[in-house]
């Protein structure tokens, strides 16, 4: 078995402006300083705070801009929870990219 290296990014979460921004400066800034990582973890509901006003459907735009950056460093990322409408529900997911 080898290593395996995994970060967190604990983040100021904005209830009421996006903080996607915020999160590719902190994964930019975590990835430069610690190339070796393989999977980096953020917090629940970090893209847009709690409020379900924020909620969407799923694929979005949010999940693309994930994906490009865990592409861009060849990682493993999850990037917290959001609130996802689907059938007139609000859900709490999570995506693992």
């Amino acid at each position: 078995m080898r290593p395996f290296a995994i970060a967190g990014i604990q983040m100021k979460v904005s209830a009421v402006a996006s903080n996607v921004e915020m999160m590719k400066l902190k994964l930019d800034i975590t990835m430069t300083l610690y190339p070796w990582i393989e999977m980096v973890l953020f917090s629940e509901l970090c893209a847009y705070g709690p409020l379900i006003h924020t909620a969407q459907e799923i694929p979005c735009a949010f999940e693309a801009e994930m994906q490009a950056m865990a592409k861009k460093y060849g990682i493993w990322l999850l990037p917290g929870s959001i609130f996802e409408k689907s059938n007139g529900k609000i859900y709490n997911t999570t995506t693992v990219i």
